[in-house]
């Protein structure tokens, strides 16, 4: 019997440790905590036809793994398709409203947003999608777009 393991979650994750300043119980020595973003996109299938990318949405997400809140500066995040910056990432993921974890990501929690970003993936062909900030960065997504319909 072959077990099937899902790779694509697998693929999707990574988080990028920065350093930040936490207070210890000595004052006049500040110890160094590591806060761990771990951050992750998706896409609902991997394999698209054209008509069907129309309200393509790409889902986003981003946890605290620290033990400090952090701001995760998704709004001065940068969204890459194919190696190309999106021009329009951050009229996107600015519009609209926002909680209180878009500015201070208190421990243990998670922020989840998606995009509908359908317009860009118009053409039959393979996409590759990234997504990085200044304290995270995500595994890049592949999916294909196929021509015409099913």
């Amino acid at each position: 019997m072959r077990r099937w393991i899902s790779t694509s979650a697998a693929m999707m994750v990574t988080f990028l440790p920065a350093l930040a300043v936490a207070q210890g119980q000595d004052k006049s020595k500040p110890q160094v905590e590591q806060v761990k973003l771990w951050a992750a996109m998706s896409v609902p299938q991997p394999i698209f036809y054209g008509r069907e990318t129309d309200a393509l949405q790409i889902s986003f997400g981003v946890f605290n793994d620290g033990r400090s809140p952090i701001n995760p500066t998704i709004d001065s995040s940068h969204l890459f398709i194919n190696g190309i910056e999106l021009k329009d990432w951050l009229f996107i993921v600015t519009n609209g409203p926002g909680t209180s974890s878009f500015s201070s990501l208190p421990p243990g929690q998670f922020l989840r947003f998606s995009a509908v970003l359908g317009k860009y993936f118009q053409k039959p062909g393979v996409y590759t999608v990234k997504w990085k900030g200044e304290t995270f960065t995500a595994m890049e997504i592949t999916f294909r777009v196929l021509p015409g319909a099913p």
